[in-house]
């Protein structure tokens, strides 16, 4: 069963036009064999479609952008993992690069809002990934990069249970590659596996998470699924730009059916 969180950042522009989005998700629901979908829109919708739509009449789940390390306080503007959980929503977007970029985020906090999320009974989408500077220095200097990350990120979640811990989905999410940064422009697919591969591997031995799932993300399309598809270590996709596009989308989630 592969998984495709489908990101729409800080889209569409209207609350009728996201109706429009999510009814194109709605009429291929039923479709889905071999795909878990989950729909990450923007706050606004998340709540109201939460409240109008069950995942198990829909055939998809909802998923949030963000959420904060703390359930209670005062901290002006932020989400909390416990609300998120508690008003049905499952899954929530951690550590995403462009968080990471205009708003500061640095490892610490991502492992902070991941713990929470973990012990709030989420299940986090967590993002990682390396810069153009470091890509350009070849696969060794990639992986010592990962690791470092993979572990700051996931300091202290050792202590929660192994159902915990299994609740966490990973995406290697290549800074350089996300649609806005290369011209939509995905990494080559067999690169990409050979690190999902590495992170997997570390994954195993540090964590205990051996059948961890490790998604892609990073300029995903309708023209280039089927390459990247070839390659049974990637779990699934974590799709930005085209998860806004309806036959995108639409085609995205029909390849996958198509390759259990």
């Amino acid at each position: 069963m592969r998984i495709i969180a489908f990101n729409w950042k800080l889209n569409p522009a209207t609350a009728k036009q996201a109706e429009g989005l999510l009814d194109t998700y709605r009429a291929s629901a039923s479709h889905h064999k071999n795909s878990l979908v989950v729909i990450c829109p923007p706050f606004e919708y998340l709540f109201s479609f939460a409240i109008r739509h069950s995942p198990l009449a829909t055939g998809f789940s909802l998923g949030a952008q963000d959420c904060f390390w703390e359930n209670l306080g005062p901290y002006t503007g932020t989400v909390s993992a416990l609300n998120l959980k508690l008003s049905g929503i499952d899954y929530v977007i951690l550590g995403h690069s462009e968080r990471r970029l205009h708003l500061g985020e640095t490892d610490a906090m991502v492992n902070k809002k991941t713990l929470n999320a973990v012990g709030s009974g989420l299940k986090p989408i967590l993002c990682f990934g390396e810069a153009l500077e470091i890509h350009e220095k070849g696969e060794s200097a990639i992986k010592k990069f990962i690791k470092k990350q993979i572990s700051d990120d996931l300091k202290g979640l050792n202590s929660f249970s192994l159902s915990q811990r299994s609740n966490i989905i990973f995406v290697y999410e290549p800074i350089w590659a996300i649609s806005s940064n290369s011209g939509n422009v995905a990494e080559n697919p067999e690169e990409a596996a050979g690190i999902i591969k590495y992170i997997k591997s570390l994954l195993a031995t540090d964590y205990q998470l051996p059948a961890a799932r490790v998604l892609y993300g990073g300029s995903v399309n309708q023209k280039n699924i089927s390459g990247i598809l070839a390659h049974e270590t990637i779990d699934g996709f974590l799709v930005g730009r085209a998860s806004l596009d309806k036959e995108e989308a639409k085609k995205i989630v029909e390849e996958c059916d198509a390759k259990p």
